[in-house]
């Protein structure tokens, strides 16, 4: 994780509340990064529309951050979208739409990768219709995470091309898992503010990816090790969590603004 993105960590874990400069750059120094460094990575994020200022050296992450994160659900519980696949697809239609607007591009581009969509032809992008979403939520969905409004969505019951190798490379759930297993077993071991520290980075990484995991049809993965996988995760968040408040967060806030409310992740 780059500076910004740890920092930006630091505030979600905080969503939808607001958190103190001063103390994000006390559990900051935690991770080897300066005060200075703090502040420059809260501009920029600023700057990028991912967190605003609730006052001064006040900050909280975007609403628009917050639904990307949250478009179906809590990471945690995102597996239970999955619905039995039926053969049908959701097909994103864009061809028409002028690419000289990059913004409108980038907004296009973001919704549809949240949504686990993947360009079969430039204007032509599909995802299984294995979620529990009707067309109209899936629609409404996809424009509330930036996709065109004059762009177009349809469910097709068959293709004639086969869009499976869009998702050749597939994580290697199975690695996470044995990461994360033993993760956990050192964290009980050595419930240190090292161990903390490797949690929050660790952690982070992979809620990242399950919050952009395709969640793709039981007949395309392997569904007990992606299964596997998101328990791992859940197990490994929470004993880090823990440590963390810990050996962190009840230093730079103090043990009384401590609470689990203050500490939920989206």
């Amino acid at each position: 994780m780059t500076v910004v993105e740890t920092v930006g960590a630091l505030v979600a874990a905080f969503a939808p509340r607001a958190v103190r400069t001063s103390a994000l750059e006390l559990a900051a120094a935690q991770l080897d990064i300066d005060p200075n460094q703090v502040r420059v990575a809260l501009s920029r994020l600023r700057a990028r529309g991912k967190i605003v200022a609730e006052g001064r050296g006040l900050y909280r992450l975007s609403e628009a951050v917050q639904f990307r994160q949250t478009a179906l659900g809590s990471w945690r519980e995102r597996l239970n979208r999955i619905v039995t696949w039926q053969g049908a697809y959701f097909v994103a239609l864009t061809s028409w739409l002028p690419k000289s607007d990059r913004r409108a591009f980038r907004n296009r581009a973001r919704a549809l990768d949240r949504l686990g969509f993947k360009e079969h032809h430039p204007g032509v992008a599909v995802r299984p219709a294995n979620l529990d979403l009707s067309l109209e939520e899936m629609t409404s969905l996809m424009r509330r995470l930036g996709f065109d409004h004059s762009g177009d969505v349809l469910v097709a019951q068959e293709l004639s091309f086969d869009p499976r190798p869009a998702w050749a490379e597939q994580p290697d759930y199975g690695a996470r898992v044995v990461e994360l297993e033993a993760g956990f077993v050192h964290m009980k071991t050595n419930p240190s503010a090292d161990a903390a520290v490797n949690a929050f980075r660790l952690a982070n990484r992979y809620i990242s990816d399950a919050i952009r995991d395709p969640l793709l049809p039981e007949e395309w993965v392997d569904a007990d090790q992606r299964a596997a996988f998101w328990t791992a995760l859940v197990e490994y968040d929470r004993l880090g969590r823990t440590l963390w408040k810990t050996h962190v967060w009840s230093t730079a806030l103090g043990k009384e603004a401590i609470d689990a409310e203050m500490l939920a992740t989206p």
